[in-house]
């Protein structure tokens, strides 16, 4: 028993020391995929049916992790450019594809490359673009390019559009009530000018009539 325990202990430090496997062998360009950014809308329901196990939380992600996803909408089967790490073993089902140029995809790359939030101004903040996709044919068939991809963020992640599109038209309506008194600002001071000079030669007129000297 202290035998296989010890030889246990043995194998850890090995994978320690050896680090997260290369890899550079999987690694394809993105040309020749059918990019197609509109296939899925963000926050949209999706299932995984297909991807690799050997990436894990020690890789550097500076390259799109192809996973393969199906619409619950549509029953679509779809390439996802994964920006970030997706864990091999969660929940397959229920799972949401998140867009990375929403708000709430810029947030989560900028947490995935632990950023500090409170101090990141949203404007700068810019989707993660590669030059290079892993593509695991040990766990991928060969003939993924026939279908759309698109480029985006997998989890099960709670969204909120709702909340979201209620703060937009409230932002937009503020911008257009902004824009109603830059634009009223003008005909409400000819109006005020006209009755003030109506007003004034009312006053000159009566004044004359009561004070013909």
């Amino acid at each position: 028993m202290k035998l296989i325990f010890s030889i246990g202990i043995l194998f850890s430090i090995l994978a320690s020391c050896i680090g997260p496997i290369n890899l550079e062998e999987h690694m394809v360009s993105p040309n020749g995929f059918k990019m197609d950014p509109y296939i899925l809308q963000d926050g949209a329901e999706i299932e995984i049916i297909g991807m690799s196990d050997k990436i894990t939380p020690e890789h550097k992600i500076d390259f799109y992790n192809l996973v393969v996803v199906r619409s619950v909408e549509t029953g679509d089967t779809i390439n996802v450019f994964a920006t970030i790490y997706v864990h091999p073993n969660q929940h397959r089902k229920n799972m949401k594809f998140i867009s990375t140029e929403s708000p709430s995809g810029l947030i989560l790359e900028a947490q995935s490359d632990k950023k500090d939030l409170n101090n990141i101004n949203m404007n700068d903040l810019k989707p993660k673009r590669f030059n290079k996709v892993f593509y695991d044919k040990d766990f991928l068939p060969a003939d993924l390019k026939r279908y759309p991809t698109i480029i985006g963020i997998i989890g099960d992640y709670t969204i909120i559009n709702d909340v979201e599109k209620q703060m937009e038209n409230i932002i937009q309506y503020s911008y257009g009530f902004l824009d109603g008194i830059k634009k009223g600002k003008k005909v409400f001071l000819d109006n005020l000018g006209r009755g003030t000079i109506d007003a004034l030669a009312l006053y000159v007129d009566s004044s004359a009539r009561g004070n013909p000297s």
